[in-house]
């Protein structure tokens, strides 16, 4: 009967005693878990502050809203794991894909006004610079420039003969070799005239009309026509950067050869489709 009052009134041993209010104790990893999504939000806020004053701007603020419920419901719920797992299917990959627009899109926003006031008719820095060296202004002295350098007997020019001494001394120039990818596709970006940058997928097992669509893209940028879509392929492509990664770039045929298309600037590079050996 003690024993009886005692669990009603709460008098048990200290031990199984839960105070209203308190939380558990959390695993070192749970821990882990809730760190890696406070900073995916975080990366998500800074997704809307970017976006801000664009047209998608409602769309990126209501996928954070809702980021971050889903977040405040599994942690109080302590689904460590299954709120991990929900970032990795779905905020890792939007996170770097409307990353990757964004920056593409303020990119060619700086190209354009670069070559606007290029182009604008008040740019005239570069006249003076030209009546600088020009031959008829006046010397130093108030008489008129003379260019010494203009008596002097230009030397003749030089003709260079290939012989077999050079050896090795000579570098070759060597077209690298590459496989092509049948199944992996790459997500590009694309102008649209109604919304602006829209993502799109190439791949060899892409449809006629993606193809077509992809090709189209490249002729605008590029402005060449007459290409055809080879496939996809991981290169190595260097850049001004210092660090080139391995990465899957589109491969096309132009003008009798093919070339790995870089998507970041889109330069082209000749390559050749590595033949297998019986």
């Amino acid at each position: 009967m003690m024993e009886l009052l005692r669990s009603f009134f709460g008098l048990g041993s200290a031990a199984k005693r839960t105070v209203l209010g308190s939380n558990p104790s959390v695993d070192l990893k749970d821990v882990g878990h809730i760190k890696e999504s406070n900073n995916r939000l975080n990366a998500l806020q800074h997704l809307c502050v970017r976006y801000k004053d664009t047209l998608h701007a409602v769309k990126i603020n209501a996928v954070y809203e809702k980021t971050k419920n889903v977040h405040n419901y599994l942690v109080s719920k302590q689904r460590f794991h299954e709120l991990e797992l929900f970032h990795v299917q779905h905020t890792n990959h939007f996170i770097n894909t409307f990353g990757l627009i964004i920056d593409v899109y303020q990119r060619n926003e700086e190209i354009t006004r670069a070559y606007a006031k290029i182009d604008s008719p008040t740019n005239t820095g570069a006249e003076p610079v030209l009546h600088s060296f020009n031959p008829g202004r006046i010397g130093p002295n108030g008489g008129p420039y003379n260019h010494p350098e203009k008596e002097k007997s230009l030397p003749k020019p030089q003709t260079f003969v290939y012989t077999e001494e050079a050896g090795d001394d000579v570098p070759k120039l060597i077209v690298p070799a590459i496989l092509i990818n049948t199944y992996g596709k790459i997500l590009y970006l694309k102008e649209d005239n109604s919304d602006g940058l829209v993502a799109n997928e190439i791949g060899f097992t892409s449809t006629e009309k993606e193809k077509e669509t992809f090709l189209f893209n490249v002729s605008v940028r590029l402005g060449i026509k007459s290409i055809t879509y080879v496939g996809n392929a991981m290169v190595n492509i260097p850049n001004n950067t210092g660090f080139n990664p391995t990465t899957m770039v589109p491969v096309i045929h132009w003008q009798g050869a093919m070339y790995a298309l870089n998507l970041h600037d889109y330069r082209l590079f000749p390559v050749r489709i590595q033949r297998k050996r019986s």
